[in-house]
């Protein structure tokens, strides 16, 4: 495990498959188990803050990279009066513990949340040099449709945007990683990832001005040759399922574990 001060506000960790290995947790682990997420995070912290700098400073964002085999963890010391002012999406908030889990922004949201600068920066070029590799991959590609809806097809969709829903269920979180180091998909979708009884659960939502029909049937199609169609409802996983990654699931795996 290896330490480095970014600034007097961030400390980046860095964990290889073997650091991970002693503490008995895995990558796969910590993005699939928020409770054991919490955990290894505050363990960690433990471990690296020894003057107390961070865990006594009254509020804390952990922010979790995978990198090789191992991972990146950015910790930051926020002033808890800023920390009430933090732009968070909606699907982050500081615990009981002062301290709050990052992932899944987008760079505009890296901007907005007033996060340390340097980290953003930091973060970013990760980001864009992702976004360079995928320009290289050699996977197997879904193409998006050439033409676009007719006007008489988009009033139909808005009509009926449940057709425009699809859920694929995964044994296993791997399974679901695999699709997405085999997969590009050009087409637009949004995606949320749950994980409910050791099943993990892809909500699949395309926007009806975008996409037609037989888009929607070639992407869910190539998925469930990974995974198979549940007959769990979107909204049944919403209310009751673990929310693993948000809006944009799919695209934050197949950066950040191609």
């Amino acid at each position: 495990m290896e330490m480095e001060k970014i600034n007097e506000n961030t400390m980046r960790v860095t964990l290889g498959k073997e650091d991970l290995a002693e503490r008995g947790i895995s990558i796969l682990d910590l993005i699939g188990n928020q409770h054991d997420v919490e955990d290894f995070f505050y363990s960690i912290l433990d471990e690296v803050d020894t003057d107390h700098e961070f865990r006594d400073n009254g509020a804390v964002t952990f922010q979790l990279v995978p990198s090789g085999d191992g991972v990146e963890l950015f910790i930051t010391k926020v002033d808890p009066e800023a920390a009430e002012k933090m732009n968070l999406p909606k699907d982050a908030e500081f615990d009981e513990n002062n301290s709050v889990m990052l992932s899944n922004l987008t760079p505009d949201e890296l901007d907005q949340i007033g996060l340390d600068k340097d980290v953003t920066r930091i973060l970013k070029d990760r980001m864009k040099g992702n976004f360079k590799s995928d320009s290289k991959d050699q996977r197997k590609t879904s193409i998006q449709q050439s033409e676009k809806p007719t006007t008489d097809q988009a009033s139909s969709q808005r009509e009926q945007p449940e057709n425009y829903v699809r859920v694929v269920e995964f044994e296993t979180l791997q399974d679901f990683i695999d699709l997405t180091r085999n997969v590009i998909f050009k087409a637009p979708f949004g995606s949320d990832l749950f994980r409910m009884d050791d099943k993990y659960y892809l909500v699949v939502k395309f926007s009806d001005e975008e996409v037609t029909s037989g888009t929607v049937q070639d992407v869910y199609s190539t998925m469930l040759e990974y995974g198979k169609a549940p007959k769990l409802p979107p909204i049944y996983l919403e209310e009751h399922g673990q929310a693993v990654k948000t809006r944009n699931a799919y695209e934050w795996f197949s950066y950040n574990f191609s």
